[in-house]
């Protein structure tokens, strides 16, 4: 038998289709071809071979001579050896007169491969592949390659940030273009897979021509006009997926020996175009053979400090369109949360794949970027080839990182001989684009380091690190060493919810009573919080997982998960979410009320008025005794503020509930962990006694309320003295200036101390100050800066609050009619779409916050 050369069996997959009478295959042909093969030859070839023959099953594929012989016969021929031998007859020296190359022969050649892995890669795709899209960077890229002087460049990126997606949509573009005007360009496309052991021992500069049909040495005749180039366009020869570690060494130095010696061939022909993709580890360790040869490849536009990605992750518009393609019926509006998420091609394939059923970006939360990272991991390393060398390897560097220095890498030189017993497990990390290399040698000193890719996967390491060495446990131990060795870190945080991320998932051993000594600034709690709602809502949901959580939220004592979980200063629009996961909990009675009592006040605050009666539906449907240990009845003032909004009706039950608490003030006994649902009942009553537009009122309740609860928490401390501020502002009196001055030290001193709901409350003071001290500059750059910020984080009722007192200062009209004009349209649009009355604003609330 003649040898099996892949070139002669790319040319006989062509006579197979025509044999078929197919164009072009696609995966559901392979089973009818299957079935013809054999009525055809007798012999029966699998439809998964026929995959594995087109390039529709991923794999390194040498057919059997069974095969190849079965094919040939399929085609009309004897055999393979019939097939080589009259094919090679065809290009003999005496047959140049009825055969002779020409262009239109090599332009169908290629069309043919191209068309072939086109397909295959089109079926291998993460989400199909006509729910992708074109990328952009590749058209400008390509674009400004193709005007240069430049013969060849590169697209270079880690695994998974849709290289070859983005060049297939191109690719498919120029030869099966949608306007139907066919190109003058010839593209010869094919995956590197294909060279794995096809050109061993060959030329690669022939097999291509023999690829294209072709013949060299003595049918150099041939060839010349090849030399030539085409009559129109040019030839682009693209090389998808360069990847070493799936040669063996010399193998890949030989091929990529042979591409620079084709481009260089080739240099002077500004008709011939070589695109290559090749993953960040591959270009990072071979660049230096281009280090001299600027003038012939293009290098495109590197986006990071390595010099090693040009391939940008997605924007907030291609998510958008990417989504619409897969959900036409959402309505898409994209926000900072799905940027941090699914900005990676391959997470938000992760994400596609684990919801194809219902895709909706509305399920991204501050939980998913660490369901797709897990994926990712997942995928990278506890799946493939060496997986349990890749997990003992990055235990082993995971160790080697000195946390404390803030560097967060490995000396290469450090971990010499344990790089040489995981050599190949390595290996795969760098290729996979998990871990990276970053060198600082000079000439004086040899520095290289080994770093993770990106902050998820460092944080991920760190974590099992923190771990494992802790047993897998979550406990006080644990929560002092992220403490101290983490304690200036920007990765505490995320490295803490890593830790609570693996121990939920896997249901080990949990004290969440020690999460409350953790050191974390107001406003990283408050991202903790919103976290573990999104992450116990799903556990919670998952009905194959026993409900080990169920009394998670049950714990007594003064530090309780209860406690630290729910509070006045996480009040924001996505705490409404994590706030409904702790009602899927086995919680007592009165732990119920306050949850449905925060959720009532994130109902105002959002001007919700269809939610807000239907909590207060669901707080009277409670046990009476339920609320024992509320200082003012929340129903009571609920109730007054749903009404007034909505009727414009004042319901006094709840001012008689205050009035007598400021005449005999005092707490609840028998309720000593309860101070937070004490604070939210407190600040509720706060908003509806300002219905009554009763300042000295206001005063006596705030006065009462420092007299027996003087130490609440910071944001409970900072409302009520904001409230107070509001006050006597709106009564003229100049200790409203005072207060306002304190707070804004306290808070230009930590801002990150203070949560949205904080800020937007501040900035709705501050506004105010400004409008009394009639600095119009200032506030007038300010009311644009808050009201962008109460329209990103839904807080209706502030916003509305400030613009009816600006409203009623009719002197900023003749100041800036135009301003006047846009804030009213505001305060209307706001107000009705609320189904809120106009009137209650601009007769009550702009008298007090």
């Amino acid at each position: 038998m003649i040898e099996f050369i892949p070139q002669h069996f790319e040319r006989l997959k062509g006579k197979i289709l025509d044999a078929a009478g197919l164009s072009q295959i696609i995966p559901s042909d392979c089973k009818r071809l299957s079935a013809d093969i054999f009525k055809k030859t007798h012999k029966q070839l699998s439809e998964t071979t026929l995959k594995r023959v087109f390039g529709f099953a991923y794999s390194q594929f040498n057919p059997s001579v069974f095969t190849i012989n079965t094919l040939a016969e399929y085609c009309g021929y004897t055999g393979w050896t019939d097939f080589v031998t009259k094919l090679q007859t065809v290009g003999a020296p005496g047959a140049l007169k009825q055969h002779n190359s020409s262009w239109r022969d090599v332009a169908e050649h290629a069309r043919k491969i191209t068309q072939f892995t086109l397909q295959a890669l089109k079926n291998r795709s993460g989400i199909p592949f006509k729910q992708t899209i074109p990328r952009k960077f590749v058209d400008e890229h390509l674009e400004i390659f193709t005007g240069e002087q430049h013969t060849a460049t590169i697209l270079t990126a880690p695994t998974g940030y849709g290289k070859t997606t983005a060049l297939c949509h191109w690719v498919d573009e120029h030869v099966n273009p949608k306007s139907g005007e066919v190109s003058d360009d010839i593209i010869l496309f094919f995956s590197f897979n294909v060279l794995v052991k096809a050109i061993q021992g060959h030329s690669l500069n022939d097999w291509l021509l023999a690829l294209l049909g072709i013949g060299t040495d003595e049918w150099a005749v041939n060839i010349a006009f090849f030399e030539k180039g085409p009559p129109k366009g040019k030839f682009y020869l693209i090389l998808d997926g360069l990847n070493e570690a799936d040669f063996k060494r010399n193998d890949f130095y030989q091929l990529l020996g042979q591409i620079i010696d084709i481009v260089s061939l080739y240099n002077k022909s500004d008709w011939f175009k070589v695109i290559l993709t090749m993953r960040s580890s591959t270009w990072v360790n071979n660049r230096h053979f281009l280090s001299n040869k600027s003038d012939e490849w293009f290098l495109g536009f590197m986006t990071d400090k390595q010099q090693s990605v040009n391939v940008p992750m997605l924007d907030g518009q291609e998510i958008a369109q990417l989504s619409r393609l897969i959900n036409p019926a959402e309505q898409v509006v994209i926000k900072e949360i799905h940027l941090n998420n699914l900005a990676h091609p391959l997470y938000f394939e992760y994400f596609y794949q684990a919801n194809r059923d219902s895709f909706s970006l509305n399920d991204v939360n501050r939980a998913s970027i660490y369901e797709l990272t897990s994926a990712y991991v997942m995928d990278k390393v506890y799946k493939g080839k060496y997986h349990e060398d890749k997990v003992v390897l990055l235990n082993e560097l995971a160790n080697q990182i000195n946390i404390t220095d803030g560097h967060y890498r490995i000396d290469k030189l450090a971990v010499h001989e344990l790089l040489k017993t995981y050599h190949h497990a390595y290996q795969e990390l760098l290729s996979t684009g998990f871990l990276r290399i970053n060198s600082h040698t000079n000439s004086l000193k040899y520095q290289i380091f080994i770093e993770f890719n990106n902050d998820n996967l460092l944080q991920f390491a760190i974590a099992k690190k923190l771990l494992n060495d802790n047993n897998d446990r979550i406990d006080q131990k644990l929560i002092s060493e992220i403490n101290t060795t983490l304690s200036n870190s920007p990765h505490k945080l995320a490295v803490l919810k890593w830790c609570i991320y693996s121990i939920v998932s896997n249901q080990d051993a949990i004290d969440f009573k020690a999460l409350a000594n953790a050191q974390l600034n107001i406003n990283e709690r408050s991202d903790l919080i919103l976290f573990m709602g999104h992450l116990f809502k799903k556990q919670l949901g998952d009905i194959q997982k026993p409900h080990y959580l169920n009394k998670l939220f049950n714990q007594e004592g003064e530090h309780n998960l209860f406690n630290y979980f729910v509070s006045l200063e996480f009040i924001h629009y996505d705490y409404e979410q994590a706030l409904l996961s702790i009602l899927d909990f086995e919680l007592p009675d009165h732990r119920r009320v306050m949850v449905k009592t925060c959720l009532s006040l994130i109902a105002i605050l959002q001007m919700d008025v269809v939610k807000l009666e239907k909590y207060i539906n669901e707080l009277k449907a409670t046990p009476h005794d339920s609320l024992h240990c509320m200082i003012i009845n929340p129903i009571n003032c609920l109730e007054s503020i749903y009404f007034y909004l909505r009727f414009g009706i004042i319901k006094k039950e709840a001012f008689a509930d205050i009035t007598k608490f400021y005449f005999n003030p005092s707490l609840p006994t028998q309720c000593g962990d309860n101070g937070n649902l004490n604070e939210i009942s407190l600040i509720l009553a706060l908003y509806s006694l300002l219905l009554c537009r009763n300042v000295p009122k206001v005063i006596r309740f705030i006065n009462a309320l420092k007299k027996i609860y003087p130490n609440g928490t910071v944001c409970y401390t900072f409302m009520i003295e904001l409230l107070m501020a509001h006050m006597y502002m709106n009564n003229g009196d100049a200790k409203g200036l005072e207060i306002y001055e304190q707070l804004k030290n306290s808070f230009d001193k930590d801002t990150n101390n203070f949560t949205t709901y904080m800020k937007v409350s501040f900035y709705s003071l501050k506004i105010k100050v400004l409008l009394f001290k009639k600095e119009y500059a200032t506030m007038f750059e300010e009311i644009h800066l808050f009201i962008n910020l109460c329209d990103e984080e839904n807080f209706k009722l502030i916003k509305v609050a400030a613009i009816a007192h600006l409203l009623g200062n009719y002197s900023l009209k003749n100041d800036d009619d135009k301003l006047f004009n846009q804030i009213y349209f505001d305060f209307v649009k706001t107000t009705r779409s609320s189904g809120c009355r106009t009137e209650s604003f601009t007769s009550s609330l702009s008298s007090g916050h």
